[in-house]
């Protein structure tokens, strides 16, 4: 049983939908869910927790991610886009006392990728 929050966050962003293929990039606005554990019941400070998302996000607004430093010769395939995202802040946000559970990534309402390390 999972207990806890799911966050929402949407970016604007180029990407490509083949493998390391920059000749297919067109824009999305994607939209990520973060399903969060909080490690410390005592704490509230969702606040903060949305501010460094948005922070973490703002590099990759209205941009071609293949050009990004985070994204620099890797795919940009939305598997790609999950994998990385999650990697990333999956320790960030272990620091700020949360346990993130699962991300999901959607390109368009009905096309989801979700990436977690354990199984739900």
């Amino acid at each position: 049983m999972f207990r806890g929050y799911k966050l929402k966050f949407e970016f604007n962003a180029a990407h490509s939908n083949l493998e390391n293929n920059v000749t297919n990039v067109h824009f999305h606005t994607f939209t990520i869910v973060l399903y969060l554990h909080d490690m410390d019941t005592c704490i509230d400070y969702f606040f903060d927790i949305e501010k460094n998302i948005n922070e973490w996000l703002a590099p990759y607004q209205d941009c071609y991610l293949h050009e990004t430093e985070l994204f620099q010769g890797k795919s940009t395939t939305l598997e790609s886009i999950g994998e990385v995202f999650y990697d990333l802040w999956h320790e960030k946000l272990r620091a700020l006392q949360f346990d993130l559970v699962r991300l999901d990534i959607y390109e368009n309402p009905i096309r989801m990728y979700s990436v977690s390390d354990r199984i739900l």
